[in-house]
């Protein structure tokens, strides 16, 4: 899984013009998800769980 720091996840969504709304529909994650994940806090979504190559 890939994490980046908050601030560069801030950093990211200002410099292409995304508000929350933007951010949302592309990562096809809750709005919540996307503050907790700005805040620093550690999140797992449903799509990333499920692209783990599962064994057999």
């Amino acid at each position: 899984m890939l994490r980046f720091p908050s601030t560069v996840l801030k950093a990211a969504g200002e410099l292409l013009g995304l508000n929350h709304d933007q951010a949302e529909a592309l990562a096809g994650v809750s709005r919540k998800t996307i503050q907790r994940a700005e805040a620093g806090d550690q999140v797992t979504t449903r799509p990333v769980a499920r692209d783990v190559p599962q064994p057999f």
